[in-house]
């Protein structure tokens, strides 16, 4: 999926669960709008590679190019409180 608010775009990777997702990772950012997207490793929590496919048309030729990407699933804590017992 992804969100099209700024010029770049954003992408999310989820996983399904039955008939819910799981928002593994947010704002992936591709340097191209991709076609299609195909997974190279995935270690499970700990990272993912992933590689973006763009085609091209012209009236010359079809031109495919690709990106990838190194992603991170290790969970970022943010705004936590911690509380301590004395």
């Amino acid at each position: 999926s992804w969100s099209g608010n700024s010029t770049a775009l954003r992408y999310k990777i989820i996983r399904k669960k039955g008939l819910f997702h799981e928002t593994l990772v947010r704002d992936v950012i591709f340097k191209e709008p991709i076609d299609s997207i195909r997974t190279l490793m995935f270690e499970n929590g700990d990272s993912a590679v992933l590689r973006g496919y763009s085609i091209r048309e012209s009236y010359v030729a079809l031109t495919i190019d690709s990106q990838d990407v190194n992603i991170s699933l290790k969970s970022k804590k943010r705004n936590t409180i911690e509380r301590r017992l004395k």
